[in-house]
């Protein structure tokens, strides 16, 4: 059954300041293990406007915004680099994994299409809750 759905939308020129921060400033949002990807990344702007939306679409999917909640920023990771085909890789901790659970929370499907110009998460919740 599906307990959740979001949906994000970015645009990578918004997150061009981002990447000029220290790596200190972008560890509030980021994890390392996210920074990692997003350096390595065939296009490391891309990559981290990603993995903001994804976290985005991961709160809607939850149940609230990080404005509304005790929803973190790096309680949710995106842990694949985009140029990878294959499955995306998501880890939750904290308050975002609690919620997950409460909610009756058993897998989480992602999606990312991504351009130069825009890009699309979305997180689909699958469990055994009301929703």
């Amino acid at each position: 059954m599906i307990i959740g759905i979001g949906v994000d939308i970015e645009s990578p020129a918004r997150f061009r300041r981002m990447m000029r921060r220290p790596v200190a400033r972008r560890l509030e949002v980021f994890s390392p293990g996210e920074l990692r990807i997003i350096e390595e990344a065939a296009d490391p702007l891309v990559q981290m406007t990603a993995a903001f939306a994804f976290k985005e679409a991961m709160f809607k999917a939850l149940g609230g915004g990080w404005l509304d909640s005790n929803l973190f920023w790096r309680d949710i990771e995106l842990l694949s680099d985009l140029s990878d085909r294959g499955e995306i890789a998501v880890r939750i901790v904290g308050s975002a994994r609690a919620r997950f659970h409460e909610r009756g929370g058993r897998r989480i499907h992602a999606a990312c299409s991504a351009s130069r110009d825009v890009v699309l998460a979305q997180a689909i919740l699958e469990g055994e809750g009301s929703g």
